[in-house]
């Protein structure tokens, strides 16, 4: 396969991230490897967008905190950043949460703008 005829592929976690590990980081790692090794794909870059603050988890830290240990976790990635959204004239960022989501469970992005770490 040459360059042009490759898949594209941007891999997307979806999860409470409280913490985010060094194992999430070697998700993507191992996945961005795999999908290479096919032969079939390039991947373009790597999302995670923790869930947000009405998930309901019990213990969870606020999605505030859990945003920015994920931003300081990507920091030095030059293909895995941290999911933000801006929503109409909110100022603080968010991620949208609903309950099972558009096909089945956890993250549902709906209208906004994603902006960058």
């Amino acid at each position: 396969m040459t360059e042009t005829t490759k898949t594209h592929v941007i891999l997307l976690a979806c999860g409470s991230f409280n913490p985010i590990t060094k194992g999430h980081i070697q998700m993507f790692e191992r996945a961005r490897d795999y999908l290479h090794k096919t032969g079939r794909f390039i991947v373009i870059g790597g999302i995670v967008s923790p869930v947000h603050d009405s998930y309901g988890k019990q213990g969870l830290v606020s999605s505030r905190h859990r945003l920015i240990m994920c931003q300081l976790a990507v920091q030095n990635s030059d293909w895995i950043s941290s999911l933000w959204v801006r929503l109409g004239n909110r100022k603080s960022p968010a991620v949208l949460w609903t309950p099972g989501g558009q096909g089945g469970g956890g993250s549902s992005i709906s209208h906004g703008q994603v902006i960058g770490r």
